[in-house]
């Protein structure tokens, strides 16, 4: 009788305190009670589904992820502690907190979400069943191959990008799965699949002998001058190819298995879907064309501004030429100026002022010397010349 009571005083205390702790929206402080309290909690129905009521409507309220994922777990756990989840639901609520981690841009968590769904095909076959149907893991890898392929050819945002070591892992886990040959393939979602990994391989394919052409290009203008920068570029470059090339791989791999197990790309493929998929090729060459337009585009300017860059430097070549022979002229003009200018400026002087007093005196061809004399005589200068005969005469 008192256990009975003690219990039961307990379960009152535990609701007090959850209720002020709801009240008060401390979302940390509910996870403590439930630790704390799991066995009284389990034990009363009526509360739990008052704390269902409440965590669901904080997760629609908070716009905190972390938050959001607290409540989201409080509420699984609530329900669960009483049994209002069927083993379906916590089928599916599993996988996709498996397929959260499969595909995080954390390598380590992907990892480990690749391992654990893994372990998952090997020991549950409703597990299986669910991966295979519709929803499951097979429309979802198609999704993500389409949204890799896709920000390959566009600028999107890093956040709506597939990354690649997530893609490989799904792959990984696919592989597992096509293997154990299980029954109930979604028809549909199987076919997409197909064309996704036959179109995929060959975007891969294509990307390859892309990247070659633009390599050799590096190469022929860039053979002295860049080579540091391109041992950089093709070191980054490397990693990126070999996954792609595994990507390729994969893809074959689990084609064949799947066309081996009786899956045809056009095996009751409605038009619909052939339609939807030809839009999406579609878009997938249309925006492959519109990036390698922009790469000619950027090519030929890059053409031009270095045929601009070499008529330049040849022009400064040609004015530098101008200017050296320009002042090579003006030096020998000086030259010239300075051994003519003083005879010719003195007989100049005296023809105009002395023009009946110079008397010249020759030897051999050459002016020597002359003599200036005034009227009166009082002016007798001596002038020695070194000039060619025929310049002052």
């Amino acid at each position: 009788m008192l256990s009975k009571i003690t219990q039961k005083k307990q379960q009152q205390d535990f609701t007090h305190i959850w209720l002020m702790a709801c009240n008060s929206r401390q979302i940390l402080l509910r996870i403590v009670i439930i630790i704390m309290f799991s066995g009284q909690f389990a034990q009363n129905p009526k509360l739990v589904r008052k704390v269902i009521r409440k965590t669901t409507r904080a997760f629609f309220a908070s716009q905190n992820k972390q938050i959001s994922g607290i409540c989201t777990g409080l509420t699984v756990s609530s329900a669960a502690a009483v049994g209002l989840i069927r083993e379906e639901s916590s089928l599916e609520i599993c996988f996709i907190l498996l397929f959260g981690l499969l595909m995080s841009p954390n390598e380590s968590d992907s990892k480990t979400g690749m391992i654990l769904m893994k372990e998952g095909i090997k020991n549950r076959k409703d597990f299986k069943h669910l991966l295979c149907g519709r929803g499951g893991l097979v429309g979802r890898i198609v999704m993500a191959l389409l949204r890799y392929r896709t920000s390959q050819s566009s600028s999107r945002e890093s956040s709506q990008r597939t990354p690649l070591h997530a893609l490989l892992n799904a792959l990984e886990v696919l592989q597992e799965l096509v293997e154990r040959n299980e029954q109930g393939w979604d028809q549909s979602e199987t076919e997409d699949l197909i064309v996704e990994l036959r179109i995929t391989g060959e975007c891969v394919k294509q990307n390859k002998n892309e990247k070659m052409k633009e390599k050799e290009k590096i190469e022929e203008k860039q053979e002295i001058k860049q080579e540091d920068i391109k041992e950089e570029i093709e070191d980054d470059e490397d990693d990126m190819n070999d996954g792609e090339n595994i990507l390729a791989k994969k893809s074959r791999n689990i084609l064949q298995n799947l066309q081996a197990n009786g899956f045809k790309e056009e095996k009751k493929m409605e038009k619909e879907q052939k339609r939807n998929l030809e839009i999406k090729l579609r878009e997938y060459e249309e925006d492959k064309r519109i990036s390698e337009e922009h790469a000619r585009v950027a090519e030929q300017r890059a053409i031009v501004a270095e045929e601009r860059i070499r008529i330049s430097e040849v022009h400064v070549l040609e004015l530098e030429q101008r200017i050296k022979v320009t002042e090579d002229r003006a030096r020998d003009a000086e030259e010239i100026v300075q051994s003519a200018e003083y005879p010719i400026n003195i007989r100049f002087a005296f023809e105009n002022k002395y023009p009946n007093y110079i008397q010249l005196n020759e030897e051999d061809g050459r002016l020597c010397k002359a003599t200036v004399k005034t009227k009166d005589d009082h002016l007798c200068l001596p002038i020695n010349f070194v000039a060619i005969k025929g310049i002052i005469r």
